[in-house]
């Protein structure tokens, strides 16, 4: 739905899942936008902490994004994003590369805080597996001690055990925490 008002000339950033793709394509017949893949040059790509944008229409520039505060590949990938969007309406690119460093994380997505030597990670709007998979990935390989609790929207946890075995250790609590453990 996203896409349905675009018209000849909008940018429209596309992502490689084939049925967002196949849905994509059936809104955008007939009509005529700049069309950029997400993950992909000519497009967006994001490498480590270096993002790509490379668009129709406008000379390709890479962003350095090392200076953003919210951990995970998926949240450089957004910042990068945001920036060939807002690019696109006009914000310089040197505007762009000053304002990394200024992205926060929203309440509970990602949110960041320090005490002393420890890093505190709140991601607790991640309720459901897919949404703990891609936090747990964005941790870099980090070693963290994991809480992971509740009530479970989907199938079995045992689907996050590779990626909670080179943690430091996982806590498991609520009424799946029996499941999680």
């Amino acid at each position: 739905r996203i896409h349905r008002n675009a018209g000849p000339g909008d940018l429209v950033l596309v992502p490689q899942n084939p049925l967002v793709r196949a849905a994509v394509d059936t809104v955008l017949a007939g009509r005529s936008p700049r069309r950029a893949d997400l993950d992909a040059v000519p497009g967006v790509r994001v490498e480590g902490t270096l993002a790509t944008l490379d668009l129709p229409g406008v000379e390709a520039f890479t962003l350095e994004l090392s200076a953003l505060s919210v951990p995970g590949t998926h949240n450089r990938c957004n910042a990068a994003v945001a920036a060939a969007l807002a690019h696109d309406v006009g914000a310089s690119v040197d505007a762009l590369q000053a304002s990394i460093g200024s992205l926060v994380a929203l309440e509970h997505r990602m949110e960041v805080g320090h005490r002393g030597a420890t890093t505190w990670i709140n991601d607790s709007k991640a309720t459901n597996l897919d949404a703990t998979r891609v936090g747990l990935s964005g941790l870099d390989g980090a070693t963290a001690v994991v809480l992971l609790g509740g009530q479970s929207k989907g199938p079995g946890f045992a689907a996050l055990a590779p990626l909670l075995t080179p943690r430091r250790a996982v806590i498991a609590f609520g009424g799946d925490g029996p499941s999680v453990a």
